[in-house]
């Protein structure tokens, strides 16, 4: 998972297009039932959310950005609190 939170900070920082995240991204969430549970899979899932519904939507490239970044910013927190926990 830390490699999607690498691509995905990448991408919010301009440094990794859409179009290069999205395909990267896909070829991960088409198998993410199989190699991930719980927060890990739900974060996979809230961000395949976001995209759709900003296709769908037709969400501006700054609506898109702050749906993601607050996702991100809520996994890594779930994250921290359940490493303090262990």
């Amino acid at each position: 998972m830390n490699e999607l939170v690498s691509k995905l900070e990448s991408y919010l920082d301009g440094i990794l297009s859409r179009e290069d995240f999205s395909v990267w991204f896909y070829a991960l969430s088409r198998s993410a039932e199989k190699h991930f549970s719980g927060e890990d899979l739900d974060f996979i899932q809230e961000i395949e959310r976001i995209f759709s519904e900003a296709s769908s939507g037709g969400w501006s490239q700054s609506d898109l950005t702050s749906e993601l970044e607050s996702a991100l910013t809520s996994y890594v927190k779930t994250r921290n609190v359940l490493e303090l926990a262990e």
